[in-house]
């Protein structure tokens, strides 16, 4: 059943800043069909096309209309069902309990950059005592106007305080009064007392807790000065006894909450310490001003309400489930599975607790079991039970439920005893994990020596209260934190050892802390020195390229060159500097937005955003066992327990807009890309692949037009059926590219002791990287190991990828194929980036567990913009990727397209050509638009030109055609190799009957060949397909399929001779019985007096390669073969041999000419393995000689540099010559180490027989190996 949506739109506009009127009238076509869920169930799905999957509604599909209005407004939205149908339901049996009576409706202006965006969502199920679906409906909405949005945009500063004076850096781990003394400054400041003024000495920071996510939320921008005390300053000079103290706020956020009588705590999952700035100025500082409380109070209180809060994160508990990755915000702590329970002991201590008042406790826990559980807290006699839902094991299912629970106690003494127990749930295992534990109590005033906080929810009612603190006997410093970038000192009154003091406290959450200057204090660490910057003052960049230190260079290599060959205003900023500015030196992904979102609003032009070096979910670095790889930080999901929901992305640094940020919720304003990066070496390698793909002449081949798609099999054919509605899709939008097709289920299954696997499969992706293609696209299971549950293109196959410079872009709608964000894990995405002799340009992929409908939706999305020019150029990969999110994003329900990443460069454009190909005519006749028809063993003729997009011949054009002319297209069919498959029918234009090279002379060519024998006789439209290059900066890409092929020709062709078919391995150097690694080039010469038949028609006629003699299982090249410049008659194929067994093998290569004549070549070889490094036929070649000879010899080893020491000696044993000769290897067969037989000094030597031994220094990354090899002999005879 045909997937469809009937739309009938009619709209009415007033005038732009008035109210608009819009109506649609809908028609559904709903198709049914049983997928499984997340937990591998059959469920029913309801899908009809363009609609959308929610996570929170399994199964249930969500209708999405989107349009643009004016600006920003408000949306009336009304719906009038016109037909309704009851369903009976499989499977969706939980969703129906989140549905609601009636058809739930969402509305909402989005902005994407200069787009206002309306965005209607509506659930078109209700669950009215049964479920119904709508089938048709009227929609009318309203669009009201409003303007700017109601928060006004913040005011970033022009200039940052860093940019000019000297700066220290100073760290905290908790709030409180910190003490700064001369011998502090005199250590780590490095200062000159004898002109410093203590009264210019200032202290910024903002604190530490995370910064809010939502764009709405108030943020301090830059570094804000702190109020501080400064002890002795008043004379100018920093004396001995002298001191500073200041009021820090640490890194966990805090704040009484009144809806809940309590305290909220939000542990900062960025950072553990908080982050203070000193800096040495030319002016005077901020200091503590002192103040008189009002006169007049209405509220008296001795009391004040504390808490305390344990909070230990331990583990990450995603990550202890190998079937999935690390992942979330929340960590948890002691674990109770061996031993059952946790006693807090002294952790609870409080002053002078009120045991009149009764104090709060809560807590949380994570409990895992296959059964429901419970968990209880004791605090002092209270015993609170909370039960625990059960959990699925499974790698796709929440690993653990969370219990939560506030209760009231009553306080016995000043140590609060707190337990929490975990009892076992009947015979079954379960594990927990403890969250947290909170104590709150009221206390009493009462003065102890020590820091006193002081809050009274109570006064927050009256205008002023007076606070009364007892046992005081010395004047004490009061100090109003409520504010702490404006911390004032309040003049209090000591009378009869009470300490007196008042404040206005009306709706203010006020809090004080109370001090002695003789206390002993905190004292802050000191960090570093800080240099001076200034990203508040950056100048308009489009680009901005935010780097790990570690990555400086290769960050600015990238810098160059997109400025250069892209014309991009490119800025390159160490991610430590955003810290400072936008969170007070603190790690927070927010600071990051926050920088992002100051340059988008300034700056219409700024739209990339390239991070350079890996993010970890791990933050902190609390795994010890890994090495810390947070380099640049990606934003992680507040789920930390759900394995589909809980995930890492990027798009959080692009929602900039009003009303975003919170639940990733809105429309992408920047194009956002990853470099992921571990090491300095795959940082460069990163740069390299890409300058090579924008800039070397050796890129540009014929693959720039070759699209490879991929699907797995099972699952009632889903990812075949998508993956063939794509290419459908492409190649009725866009015929100039040529479509290579790997469906899993068109191949041979093999079973083995492991499990099913497809080993044509793996062949087949290794040839098609080998062959080049501009985008690879996958459809299908696949997790960070590889694609399938066949397990193809696994990371080892991935390393072996030879395509260094024939690189794709790589898109993976599947599980988990690059979860860069965990360190314990090498993903086979990441594998294919940093695979140095070739693998991925860029890749399109998850980061975690996605749904099958949602990855068709977003995949298709990409394929609406890939191949498409803006302004004569194809947009960058950016711009595809942000385009195709935002047609699947959604306001209120969670979609699969922040899963999906782009890793690589975000300013950076596939290789389609600019320029066209276009033909003039074939055999003298212009082409019509009734089709010609041509036949076997008929002469072709073509020529055509190179021109512009309008048609313009392109005169200044010389270079190189590279020709593919194809016969028509074929029908190939499934095996329905699983039970959940069937079969099904696919068409491929993939049989070549021409494979060709010509020269392009003032931007015309033209090239003729001899149509085979072997063609499908059948008539129907053939292709040819044309790439030209001028081998320097300039290609042109065409096609034609104006013709027709068929028949076979009345003129005959007398041809009785074969082929000659030469063989080789890597290069037509290696000689036959010669070493090669396991993973060789197959490398073959071939010629004919008429041509080499690659037609693939008819059986038996490939051409072919046989390994060992195994003639059942053919290796068939006809892809492969390419015929050389202006030469019809000769050519070459290379194709990668993958995983030969070590020993000795032989190949036979055979090929069949245009009239049917076979010939063959032989080739002997010994595979060496790659862990065997040898020195291997060592000889000299003349032996005998008189005048020079040519020393040569083989290694299995392929170095970037490598030096080679010949020493020869007579037969007594001393050395008479040494021959030194640096190279950089690029094959097996090492030669040109030539000798004219003169010793060391330049005379002649005697004849005679001499001995000598073949020494190899290899350098391979950062290692040196040593080879030798035996002893050989020579003669010389003069």
């Amino acid at each position: 059943m045909k997937l469809k949506i009937i739309l009938f739109f009619v709209f009415g506009t007033f005038f732009l800043s008035a109210q608009q009127s819009f109506q649609f009238s809908e028609k559904i076509s709903w198709n049914p069909q049983l997928v499984r869920n997340s937990s591998g169930q059959s469920i029913q799905s309801l899908r009809f096309d363009q609609s959308f999957n929610s996570a929170d509604l399994p199964g249930i599909a969500i209708y999405k209309k989107e349009f643009e209005v004016a600006g920003n407004g408000e949306l009336k939205v009304r719906l009038t069902p016109k037909a309704t149908e009851a369903i009976q339901t499989t499977g969706l049996e939980a969703a129906m309990k989140l549905l609601k009576p009636e058809f739930d409706i969402h509305a909402q202006v989005f902005k994407a950059r200069d787009k206002y965006v309306a965005s209607i969502e509506l659930i078109p199920y209700r669950n009215a005592q049964q479920l119904e679906i709508l089938k048709a409906f009227d929609l009318t909405v309203e669009f009201i106007p409003t303007g700017l949005p109601t928060n006004p945009l913040p005011n970033y500063a022009n200039e940052s305080v860093l940019s000019n004076g000297s700066w220290f850096k100073i760290s905290i781990k908790q709030r409180g009064v910190y003490k700064i003394d001369k011998s502090f400054l005199e250590k780590n400041l490095k200062l000159d007392f004898n002109t410093l003024d203590p009264r210019n000495i200032r202290i910024y920071g903002n604190g530490g807790s995370p910064l809010p996510e939502s764009t709405d939320a108030v943020f301090e921008d830059d570094l804000k000065e702190n109020a501080i005390f400064i002890k002795g300053e008043d004379d100018g000079r920093f004396d001995e006894n002298d001191f500073i103290l200041f009021y820090a706020n640490g890194p966990d956020l805090f704040q009484y909450e009144s809806t809940l009588s309590d305290f909220s705590f939000t542990k900062n999952p960025y950072s553990d310490v908080s982050y203070y700035f000193i800096k040495i100025d030319q002016n005077r500082g901020k200091r503590v001003p002192q103040v008189d409380g009002p006169t007049n109070y209405s509220y008296q209180t001795n009391s004040s309400f504390d808490f305390k809060h344990i909070e230990n994160d331990l583990v990450n508990l995603l990550d202890l489930d190998a079937g999935s990755e690390g992942s979330g915000k929340n960590w948890y702590g002691e674990e109770l599975s061996n031993t059952r329970e946790f006693d807090f002991g002294n952790s609870f201590i409080f002053d002078h607790i009120d045991l009149n008042k009764t104090g709060l406790f809560s807590f949380a826990f994570a409990g895992r079991a296959p059964v429901n559980h419970s968990v209880s807290a004791i605090v002092e006699n209270q015993k609170v039970d909370v039960s625990i839902p059960y959990v699925i094991y499974s790698s796709i299912n929440r690993f653990a439920n969370i219990a939560r629970k506030t209760a009231s106690f009553q306080p016995i003494s000043d140590l609060v005893k707190a337990k929490i127990n975990f009892p076992q749930s009947g015979g079954t295992v379960s594990e927990g994990w403890i969250d947290f534990m909170q104590i709150s109590v009221w206390k009493k005033l009462i003065w102890s020596n020590k820091l006193m906080y002081i809050m009274d929810p109570a006064s927050f009612a009256f205008d002023a209260s007076q606070f009364t603190i007892d046992n005081v006997l010395s004047a004490k410093k009061i100090w109003d934190i409520t504010n702490p970038l404006e911390v004032t000192q309040i003049n209090g009154a000591l009378t009869n050892n009470q300490l007196r003091f008042t404040s206005s406290t009306i709706n203010n959450y006020k809090q004080f802390v109370v001090l002695d200057e003789s206390m002993n204090f905190d004292i802050p660490q000191f960090i570093g020195s800080v240099g001076n910057q200034n990203l508040h003052g950056l100048k308009d960049p489009e680009m901005i390229i935010l780097y790990h230190k570690d990555y400086k260079s290769e960050a600015e290599r990238l810098q160059t060159h997109r400025s250069k060959h892209s014309n991009v205003i490119v800025q390159t900023v160490d991610i430590s500097q955003v810290y400072n500015e936008f969170s007070s030196g603190s790690q927070d992904p927010t600071a990051v937005r926050n920088f992002m979102r100051m340059l988008y609003l300034r700056n219409p032009k700024f739209k990339y955003l390239a991070l350079f070096g890996d993010g970890s979910y791990d933050f902190r670095h609390i795994n010890k066992r890994d090495a810390d790889q947070n380099f640049v930080p990606t934003y992680e999901t507040d789920e930390s327990l759900d394995p589909i929901t809980s995930f890492p992305t990027d798009d959080y640094y692009g929602l900039l807009d009003p009303g975003e940020g919170i639940n990733l919720i809105g429309k992408l304003d920047l194009n956002i890309g990853r470099l992921v990066a571990r090491t300095a070496d795959e940082a460069k390698n990163l740069v390299d692949k890409i300058i090579r793909y924008d800039t070397d002449p050796k890129t540009m081949e014929d693959w720039r037009l070759h699209v490879v798609f991929s699907s797995d099999d099972e699952d009632s054919n889903v990812h075949f059926n998508q993956s063939e509605r794509i290419s459908e899709s492409v190649h009725s939008s866009y015929p100039i590219y040529n479509e290579e097709k790997i469906h899993l289920d068109a191949y041979e299954q093999v079973t083995t002791p492991g499990g099913e696997r497809y080993p044509e499969v793996n062949k087949a992706f290794a040839n098609a990287f080998f062959q080049g293609a501009l985008v690879v696209n996958y459809m299908g299971h696949g997790g960070y190991s590889g694609l399938a549950q066949e397990r193809i293109l696994q990371n080892t196959d991935i390393k072996t990828l030879e395509n260094y410079y024939k690189l794709p872009l790589v898109i993976v709608a599947s599980c988990t194929f690059n979860g860069f964000d965990d360190p314990t894990k090498t993903n086979a995405g990441e594998e294919g980036l940093h695979n140095q002799q070739g693998g991925f340009l860029a890749l399109f992929s998850t980061v975690r567990a996605v749904y099958s409908d949602d990855n068709f939706d977003l995949t298709s999305s990409v394929y609406n913009y890939i191949f498409q020019f803006e302004n004569s150029l194809p947009l960058p990969l950016g711009e595809i990727m942000r385009r195709a999110k935002n047609d699947n994003s959604a306001g209120f329900i969670r979609t699969n397209s922040r899963k999906f990443l782009l890793f690589g460069d975000p300013a950076q454009r596939l290789a389609i050509p600019l320029l066209k190909n276009e033909v003039d005519s074939i055999n003298g006749k212009p082409l019509a638009a009734v089709a010609d028809t041509f036949h076997a063993l008929e002469n072709m003729n073509v020529i055509g030109r190179v021109t512009d997009q309008n048609g313009v011949l392109q005169s200044d054009f010389n270079g190189k055609l590279y020709v593919t002319v194809y016969d028509k297209e074929i029908s190939l069919r499934t095996k329905a190799n699983d039970p959940t498959s069937y079969t099904a029918t696919y068409k491929l234009q993939k049989n070549i009957i021409y494979k060709g090279l010509v020269n392009v002379n003032a931007g015309k060519w033209n090239f003729s060949f001899i149509i085979p024998k072997d063609i499908n006789y059948e008539f129907g439209k053939g292709k040819i397909s044309l790439y030209a290059t001028d081998e320097k900066t300039k290609d042109a890409a065409g096609y034609e399929d104006r013709l027709i092929i068929g028949g076979v020709s009345n003129d005959s062709i007398k041809d009785d001779r074969p082929p000659v078919v030469k063989v080789f391995m890597n290069n037509a150097d290696f000689v036959n019985g010669g070493i090669c690694s396991r993973n060789p080039i197959l490398y073959s010469q071939l010629s004919d007096d008429f041509g080499i038949n690659i037609s693939g028609n008819s059986i038996g006629h490939d051409l072919t390669a046989v390994i060992d003699q195994n003639s059942q299982a053919p290796i068939i090249l006809n892809q492969v073969y390419k015929s050389k410049l202006n030469n019809p008659r000769e050519g070459e194929l290379n194709y990668p041999l993958k995983n030969l067994s070590p020993g000795k093998h032989t190949v036979t290569i055979t090929a069949w000419d245009i009239s049917n004549n076979p010939g063959s070549g032989h080739l002997e070889f010994n595979v060496i393995d790659e862990s065997d490094i040898t020195v291997d036929r060592v000889y000299n070649y003349p032996n005998p000689f008189s005048n020079q000879t040519e020393f040569q010899f083989e290694t299995n080893i392929l170095a970037s540099e490598m030096e080679i020491i010949v020493q020869i000696q007579s037969i007594s044993g001393r050395v008479v010559k040494t021959l030194t000769k640096n190279i950089l290897n690029n094959g097996y067969r090492i030669e040109g180490i030539k000798w004219d037989g003169k010793d060391d000094f330049g005379s002649d030597l005697a004849n005679g027989v001499y001995l000598y031994r073949l020494s190899m220094n290899a350098k391979t990354g950062n290692e040196i190996i040593h080879k030798r090899s035996s002893y050989q002999k020579l003669v010389l005879l003069k």
